[in-house]
């Protein structure tokens, strides 16, 4: 699955992936040997970003990806970037004894 690989990896396959959904011309063919591919400055494989590509598909196209909603995702990032003192019980209050 695609948390096996680094996060260059990933970045690398989703950069390739939006590259042919969209029809963007790679400069040639990604296993021909005459270019410098623009992924080896990233430290990833090839092989390694078509299979997380592969990966990237297969999850939008599972019947759970059908579900989310944009709101649900923006719910999500919310619940995940809030400030972590919101997320903390509140501080016990003191209690003088005389």
């Amino acid at each position: 699955m695609i948390v096996c690989f680094p996060p260059n990896v990933v970045a690398c396959a989703a950069i390739y992936l939006a590259g042919r959904v969209i029809n963007y011309p790679f400069p040639s063919d990604p296993h021909s040997n005459e270019w410098l591919p623009w992924w080896k400055i990233f430290g990833a494989s090839i092989e390694d970003i078509e299979y997380v590509a592969a990966s990237i598909l297969e999850l939008y196209a599972s019947p759970f990806a059908k579900d989310v909603t944009w709101e649900y995702v923006d719910s999500l990032t919310k619940a995940l970037t809030a400030p972590t003192e919101q997320a903390l019980p509140p501080e016990p209050t003191k209690i003088e004894v005389v």
